[in-house]
């Protein structure tokens, strides 16, 4: 798996929440059927019309001060016939335990409804046991209430012919399933097969989403998962009780190589998260069109204390762009 040239792995990665996004994002993309079929098992039927992703981000005149500019995870559309929205879902990952986000879920819920004049609905995915359950006990506490994607909703796909037909699904049915009440032995099957996905990607995606897959699950699972792939070179599908080949597994050990010396991999460790949380807040300025100056990226860049770098990566997805940066210098 070589790197192209002048590529550092910085350069592909961003903290879990945002990749987690990406993942999500590429399957609307490249497989929408398993984000309709997730999301229609999880609330019920879709609207009919034509799905389409929207900018995360957009102002409601309407409304002043800090409700003016509302940034989502992802913003997806169901347009009529005539191209309007008929119906807005507000996407979020939720990837820890924040008691913030009572209030703002129902506030990006209103502001996208009033932005598109269509009815909305708020999706959560976690992957987080706890995070789920406390999503589980908030939710009948918010009007209109959220609908959470959890695992019984997304397909767990565990054989090889749909790790390399289907690689973003069958990642996603692992980073999901992985730590959730599924069997184990079905769970390290689909870890198996996302792991043999990833090598069915381009380089900058196995980057990415397998730094993703390292922070995600288990790495007591993910280091069983390269063994029992790199002992028997065979995935057992424990639904159809039969045995298939690998192959060629020369990707999987670069692929392993990379994660394990990956900052995101150390993610625990101070200095690693930090490169990483300067990274994304980087990332995500640059994505919202945030020019900072150079003594504003310098600050960044400088920063240390992965705690001031989430508090800034916090200011980058809430504030109005042109907030930013006199928040950042002063902070």
């Amino acid at each position: 798996m070589p790197s192209k040239p002048g590529m550092r792995p910085l350069d592909v990665l961003a903290s879990l929440h945002e990749s987690f996004v990406h993942l999500l994002g590429t399957l609307l993309c490249q497989d929408p059927q398993t984000l309709v079929a997730a999301i229609s098992r999880a609330r019920g039927a879709l609207p009919q019309g034509t799905l389409r992703r929207r900018p995360t981000s957009f102002e409601i005149p309407a409304l002043v001060r800090r409700a003016h500019l509302r940034v989502a995870d992802m913003l997806i559309t169901v347009d009529g016939d005539d191209g309007r929205a008929c119906f807005v879902f507000v996407v979020e990952f939720q990837d820890v335990v924040d008691q913030a986000k009572r209030w703002r879920w129902i506030e990006l819920s209103a502001a996208a409804a009033a932005e598109f004049q269509a009815q909305s609905q708020l999706l959560v995915f976690a992957i987080a046991p706890g995070v789920r359950r406390w999503i589980r006990g908030l939710l009948p506490q918010l009007e209109p209430s959220p609908v959470l994607v959890e695992a019984v909703h997304v397909d767990l796909l565990v054989g090889l012919e749909d790790a390399r037909r289907r690689p973003l699904a069958t990642i996603l049915g692992a980073l999901v399933h992985a730590r959730s009440e599924t069997p184990r032995k079905r769970r390290m099957a689909g870890i198996r097969a996302a792991l043999v996905a990833l090598t069915n990607l381009d380089d900058r995606l196995m980057r990415r989403y397998g730094v993703l897959v390292s922070m995600a699950i288990p790495g007591s699972m993910i280091e069983e998962a390269t063994s029992q792939l790199r002992e028997s070179g065979v995935v057992e599908d424990p639904e159809q009780g039969k045995l298939e080949v690998v192959g060629d597994m020369s990707e999987l050990g670069a692929l392993e190589g990379f994660v394990r010396t990956s900052y995101a991999f150390s993610l625990g460790e101070r200095e690693g998260r930090a490169e990483v949380l300067r990274a994304s807040v980087l990332d995500l300025l640059e994505v919202r069109g945030v020019a900072l100056t150079s003594e504003a990226r310098e600050r960044v860049l400088a920063c240390k204390q992965p705690d001031q770098l989430q508090r800034w990566y916090e200011l980058a997805k809430s504030q109005a762009p042109q907030a930013i940066e006199a928040q950042l210098l002063s902070s």
